[in-house]
């Protein structure tokens, strides 16, 4: 028992270390507008009257809203909606991950984009 319990904190803890990160934030603020989606699709599909041609239309109207939804505009203010959370959270701000130059093969004497900021 006391084994399971110990499994638990450092999972717990885990969580807790990843959830104090801003990009996670970021990412489940994300990932809850296309599963807000699929969601309401999930509930669409499972009603007992629905034939297969109205579903097929309630996955084209999905796929629709998802397109739109990946406009810079969205991205931004959703962006802007995650570092609101980050700063009354006080969790670590939203950074770019480190990266690693490619290979000078690749870039044949050009200089390799790194971006400068989170957004």
């Amino acid at each position: 028992m006391a084994c399971g319990a110990l499994n638990t904190a450092s999972t717990a803890n885990g969580l807790s270390q990843r959830f104090r990160k801003g990009k996670t934030v970021l990412g489940l603020i994300l990932a809850s507008l296309v599963i807000s989606e699929l969601e309401c699709l999930n509930v669409y599909f499972q009603k007992r009257t629905e034939t297969i041609a109205g579903m097929r239309t309630a996955v084209e109207i999905v796929q629709t809203s998802c397109k739109a939804k990946r406009d810079e505009e969205i991205f931004n203010t959703l962006f802007e909606e995650a570092t609101a959370v980050v700063q009354s959270f006080g969790v670590k701000p939203i950074a770019i991950p480190r990266t690693k130059p490619p290979p000078k093969c690749f870039i044949e004497g050009a200089m390799a984009h790194q971006p400068n900021c989170a957004v």
